[in-house]
């Protein structure tokens, strides 16, 4: 049995979309110190110059910021923090590294608990509207997709359990980022 593959431009593209995520990476030759019977992945780009990477990409494809966001950006509160006072921001940059890891629907509500109760309600009254909107169109619930993502990646992350698909998690994650581009619209 043989396979024939077509060389799809919208393939292609989205290869070098992720590739140019690591413009400005020095490429791994190896000289690291083996660890076991693997060689150690080696970042050397700060998390500023692979999101002004990400921008750029989406840029010149016509992504909106908001469908560009890969995670809660820390940059975004810190902002938001340092804007209230020095002391607040000093408190966000100390917890954003709890913000970074499993962090459910009720952390978010948390949190903008902490900006103010304008935050609090405006990040609530986004995330209703649109979990009803997507929920009444299509018969998909965002916020139990969000909560299915963090399990799934809680299980690999601690347990290296491997209980979905990519494909799954890839549909899954396109209902579930929902729920944070509400949290990031509650800021703006």
């Amino acid at each position: 049995m043989s396979f024939k593959l077509e060389d799809l431009p919208y393939q292609r593209q989205a290869i070098s979309a992720v590739v140019r995520l690591f413009d400005g990476q020095q490429r791994n030759y190896f000289d690291l110190q083996l660890q076991g019977d693997c060689f150690p992945n080696r970042l050397d780009l700060t998390r500023q110059e692979i999101v002004a990477n990400l921008e750029k990409i989406a840029a010149e494809n016509g992504i909106s910021h908001g469908e560009a966001s890969i995670c809660i950006h820390p940059d975004y509160l810190v902002s938001y923090a340092s804007s209230k006072s020095p002391d607040f921001e000093q408190f966000v940059s100390n917890q954003f590294s709890k913000l970074n890891s499993k962090i459910s629907e009720a952390d978010l509500y948390g949190y903008t608990k902490v900006f103010g109760a304008s935050i609090h309600t405006k990040f609530g009254v986004l995330l209703t509207s649109r979990k009803d909107r997507i929920n009444n169109r299509i018969g998909k619930n965002i916020c139990s997709h969000y909560k299915q993502i963090l399990s799934w990646r809680h299980d690999y992350a601690h347990a290296g359990i491997k209980n979905t698909t990519i494909s799954e998690a890839a549909e899954f994650h396109l209902y579930a980022k929902r729920v944070l581009f509400c949290f990031d619209e509650a800021f703006r």
